[in-house]
């Protein structure tokens, strides 16, 4: 998975903001067309900025969804 600190910059927000955060959530729907392992796998979170690592401890990633990429018609 790419880095996660789309999610988690919205987690720093909410706590800037005085919401009591217990948990958060990713969820990809993956429609890539190869079999690829799931995008969390083997993710660095040394690279996390002291403020990301303070919420990745709430974070948990959900297995990729997996979702046929075909054209609607």
């Amino acid at each position: 998975m790419g880095e996660p600190t789309q999610a988690l910059d919205y987690l720093e927000e909410l706590d800037n903001k005085g919401e009591n955060i217990v948990r958060a959530y990713l969820v990809v729907f993956d429609a890539r067309k190869d079999d690829l392992k799931d995008t969390g796998d083997n993710f660095d979170d040394s690279k996390l900025t002291p403020i990301q690592q303070k919420h990745f401890r709430k974070f948990e990633k959900i297995k990729d969804l997996r979702v046929k990429n075909t054209h609607p018609s």
